[in-house]
């Protein structure tokens, strides 16, 4: 696996974790990721074209 998709993969895992809390956003996503706003931000429009929102 490359490191995109470890990466993408990685979020991925962490969503399905926390899908059904009301509370989890943006913030909570790059906290459980342990990365900053702006790292994730970047790779994830590197890996996919798009942005966290």
């Amino acid at each position: 696996m490359d490191k995109k998709s470890a990466f993408l993969e990685k979020l991925r895992a962490i969503v399905l974790d926390n899908y059904t809390d009301e509370q989890f956003g943006v913030s909570e996503l790059v906290e459980q990721a342990g990365m900053s706003r702006s790292q994730v931000h970047r790779k994830l429009k590197s890996a996919t074209g798009q942005s966290v929102s």
